[in-house]
């Protein structure tokens, strides 16, 4: 039930990163354990994590590209940042909300064939993907409840399998990402979002 976020933009603006933190405060809801940002800054991806307290500390960068995460823990201890989303490999970070694998990190290492950092599930939809986009489409079609949003490069991505839920918004050159309707609803007045389509790969660049 975690709560995530997407943003991309060719002509960012001020309201923007209102409505962003908007977005943020109204998921925060869906996860009240810790919140998490990745966002392009030169090209390259920066995340930064916080705990609940922590919440005021945060401010909205200014990037065309950004992904947040408000977690409720399911895998990995959540007072130690490294298992809280983003997950953050090479030039790739994903926020998802669902479940891929209850089992421990050494049981998810022996069952998938892969080496994991952290102990959260997510890892593995990136590990086995190579970090490829619909690679890891592919594997979660079949694999557990999940929506995510992506960065990878300078590219947003944002994909369910239809176990949980995801709305778009456009507003002007924006698109904005969140998990429910009611979020949207509850944080912009008047808007109409979309569903994102089950097991298909949306990308903005």
């Amino acid at each position: 039930m975690c709560g995530i976020i997407g943003y991309f933009s060719k002509k960012p603006s001020e309201n923007d990163w209102y409505l962003l933190f908007k977005l943020l405060r109204q998921s925060r809801i869906r996860g009240l354990h810790s919140t998490g940002i990745s966002y392009l800054e030169n090209s390259k991806i920066v995340t930064k994590k916080y705990f609940q307290n922590q919440f005021s500390d945060i401010a909205i960068p200014l990037s065309n590209v950004q992904i947040y995460h408000n977690r409720y823990s399911t895998s990995g201890d959540f007072k130690n940042h490294l298992n809280n989303q983003p997950i953050e490999i090479g030039d790739t970070s994903l926020c998802f909300n669902g479940v891929i694998d209850m089992g421990t990190k050494s049981q998810m290492e022996e069952k998938y064939q892969i080496k994991m950092t952290t102990e959260n599930d997510g890892e593995i939809a990136l590990r086995v993907s190579n970090l490829d986009p619909q690679a890891l489409l592919n594997f979660v079609k079949d694999n557990g409840s999940f929506s995510g949003v992506m960065i990878k490069g300078e590219t947003l991505y944002a994909f369910t399998n239809g176990f949980r839920p995801l709305w778009f918004l456009e507003v002007g050159e924006s698109v904005f990402i969140a998990s429910t309707q009611d979020i949207f609803k509850r944080a912009i007045d008047g808007c109409n979002p979309e569903q994102v389509p089950i097991n298909t790969l949306l990308q903005w660049n």
